[in-house]
């Protein structure tokens, strides 16, 4: 993300954002930009109408309407200064000041993780309100998965460094799916097979997750250890 938004150079290969080099960012682009981080960099002596007043300056399509609707409606205090504000009263701020020139992309960085349920649900409102009538683009990083998993169209997961997936959510979920087997054989070879995820094996019964899933693969289970198979489809 750091590279993405021209806070980082890339040692290799290329970063372009709205047809941009990220880092050489034009003015046109960055109007059409917004970032919220992990960890909030406001400045905490303003009150919220100064910092709000202070931050609309910089965009031409600014909407103050828009604004003072989410401070009411997530209830940001407009009196003391956001060193007085609680954790997640600082967040939703963020928040705020981001969405407030209703960008053609958000990047947020694990920025709901301070969030109190209630709060997270009106987030997650809004984000789907501003996806659905203005076709904006919304860029998650988190690892509170379930907190996002019903706005979320496309999903990349890193592991180790390296891209495990990426592509539309209904596909992720259609490729990983957990089996439930009752089998009259014995299951020890279940673990040998390919496409397996994980499994737990006790006798004759199985709970074995598999990835590239496929009505074949059931078939095979079923006729192999003379088995009853249950598929159950996956959260993230």
């Amino acid at each position: 993300m750091n590279c993405l938004l021209g806070f980082l150079k890339t040692q290799a290969g290329t970063s372009k954002v709205l047809g941009d080099d990220s880092w050489q960012l034009s003015p046109q682009v960055r109007q059409r930009l917004a970032f919220v981080p992990q960890a909030n960099d406001l400045f905490d002596w303003m009150t919220t109408p100064q910092i709000v007043n202070y931050v609309s300056k910089f965009y031409t399509n600014w909407n103050q309407q828009f604004v003072d609707s989410l401070l009411q409606e997530w209830e940001i205090p407009s009196k003391g200064v956001i060193r007085e504000f609680s954790v997640g009263e600082a967040q939703r701020l963020a928040i705020v000041l981001a969405m407030g020139h209703e960008p053609d992309l958000l990047i947020m960085d694990e920025s709901v993780a301070a969030l109190d349920p209630s709060a997270k649900r009106k987030f997650i409102k809004q984000l789907i309100e501003l996806n659905t009538e203005k076709g904006n683009t919304v860029l998650f990083s988190t690892h509170i998965t379930t907190d996002v998993e019903r706005v979320a169209a496309d999903v990349a997961i890193i592991k180790s460094g390296r891209t495990y997936f990426q592509g539309p959510l209904d596909v992720l979920k259609e490729r990983v799916v957990r089996l439930h087997i009752e089998a009259k054989r014995d299951l020890y070879r279940l673990a040998e097979l390919d496409g397996i995820v994980s499994s737990v094996i006790i006798g004759q019964e199985a709970v074995a997750a598999f990835e590239n899933y496929s009505e074949g693969l059931k078939a095979q289970l079923e006729n192999e250890f003379e088995a009853k198979v249950t598929a159950q489809t996956l959260g993230l």
